[in-house]
């Protein structure tokens, strides 16, 4: 390319687009099917011989090329002679080196996920690191045509992701036609997009990634439905949205790491084991996949968590939970962090729950192959509704008696003076506290309001 005219003025240089090759710097969109090779930039107007001169050197004399370049004094020359690592995304599945991917905007791998902490991985495995404002890597058209796929992958958050951040993206030539697993807004929860319909990148799965931790994400578009699963290392989550999705023709790019390059769409953190099926894997062979990274699919795993609860003083509680795994699975139940005693099967179940049973519950499950532990579930247990203000009772314990003070609501006081000064208690929240008694303590009044 070169002016056909002469030029007149100062050369001033675009500073609000870097100089990109293969691809439109304002978001990567347009992107250069084929290859590129000795690019040159001059801040002058080469002259018609001299660009043919060029291009002789090229043809016939491909030795003396670079001289004839650097001749002239270009800004910018760039013969793409160094090597880089890495050097490509190399496909591993059935497609082969056909669907080999490249790295792009300054992605770089780093080691990262590896045996033994995950036995399934190799113990010098190496990810995708990407920073939430650049890195990608881009994968040439798969041409699926289909409206039956899977994306799966594992992913790391470094900390909050933006505003519809990819993961694996496709999007055309155009940016548009977006299928893929991403974030849905910024709430840190995976969403996904088909067709760029807003009926689906607006729809909320309410699976959010630890931060800091490798977690599995996949999604199964089927003609339907779709469903994004998740597992954390101890629970397996899924989402459904049912809707119709149309055959989509895979014709453009498809990214690892962000949303077709477009502004602002970055993930921010690591990425590995992408892979991308023209098929809907079934949830088994989804959990079977994530479980084999930790070395064996027999592992036990969390299906339902145990969910925090309130029960009146006097009545009923349980908490539940499903958990699977293969072969016979053993049940503790934990109180406070420790064992409870004879707490050894599922539901956990109270007949008439009082102030004692208030507190964090966790179930640890295992088998032979190993073991997971639950989040804590609160179990919060309130005044009976005829309680409608403070009220008391004596408990009876080894270092002498104890006045328990339970109320509804509101905010407890005390002061040394039934006429005040009232200041808050610390430490006590409702429904109630637990106050010593002893010899030696002073004499306080209590109230709550």
């Amino acid at each position: 390319l070169a002016a056909s005219t002469a030029l007149s003025g100062t050369y001033v240089p675009n500073t609000s687009y870097p100089l990109t090759f293969g691809a439109r710097a304002d978001g990567g969109q347009l992107a250069l099917s084929g290859f590129i090779d000795e690019p040159a930039f001059y801040t002058n107007a080469l002259t018609a011989g001299q660009i043919a001169a060029h291009y002789a050197a090229a043809t016939t004399n491909a030795a003396g090329y670079a001289s004839q370049i650097l001749a002239l004094h270009p800004a910018g020359y760039w013969p793409f002679n160094d090597g880089f690592n890495p050097p490509v995304a190399a496909n591993s599945g059935t497609s082969g080196a056909a669907f080999n991917g490249a790295y792009l905007n300054w992605s770089t791998t780093t080691p990262d996920f590896q045996a033994p902490a995950y036995a399934g991985l190799e113990a010098a495995n190496a990810v995708l690191q990407v920073f939430g404002t650049n890195g990608q890597a881009a994968l040439p058209p798969l041409n699926l045509n289909t409206n039956t796929v899977t994306f799966e992958c594992w992913l790391k958050r470094n900390g909050d992701q933006p505003n519809y951040a990819g993961v694996l993206m496709h999007r055309d030539a155009y940016g548009t036609n977006a299928c893929g697993l991403g974030f849905h807004g910024a709430n840190n929860h995976l969403g996904y997009w088909w067709n760029d319909a807003s009926s689906t990148y607006n729809w909320d799965s309410g699976l959010q990634p630890a931060d800091g931790q490798w977690t599995y994400a996949a999604l199964t578009i089927s003609p339907s439905q779709a469903v994004i699963s998740m597992y954390d290392g101890t629970t397996w989550s899924a989402a459904t949205q049912s809707l119709s999705h149309a055959n989509q023709a895979f014709a453009g790019v498809t990214r690892i790491g962000s949303d077709g390059g477009l502004s602002g769409r970055w993930f921010k953190g690591s990425i590995d084991e992408a892979a991308i099926y023209s098929s809907a894997l079934s949830q088994t062979q989804l959990r079977n996949h994530a479980l084999s990274a930790f070395g064996s699919t027999n592992l036990v795993f969390f299906t339902q968590l145990p969910v925090s609860q309130a029960a009146y003083a006097g009545a009923s509680a349980s908490f539940s939970s499903q958990v699977s795994g293969t072969p016979t699975i053993s049940y503790q139940w934990k109180f406070q962090g420790a064992n409870l005693l004879a707490a050894t099967g599922l539901p956990l179940s109270f007949a008439s729950v009082d102030y004692t049973n208030a507190g964090p519950y966790a179930l640890a499950a295992s088998n032979n192959y190993g073991g997971v532990l639950s989040p804590a579930a609160t179990l919060t247990v309130l005044p009976p509704p005829s309680v409608t203000n403070l009220t008391y009772r004596l408990l009876p314990g080894g270092a002498g008696q104890a006045l328990d003070l339970i109320w509804p609501s509101g905010t407890l006081y005390s002061a040394s003076n039934v006429t005040g000064p009232w200041t808050p208690v610390s430490g006590a929240s409702a429904p109630y506290y637990q106050v010593p008694i002893a010899p030696a303590a002073p004499s306080l009044f209590f109230k709550a309001e």
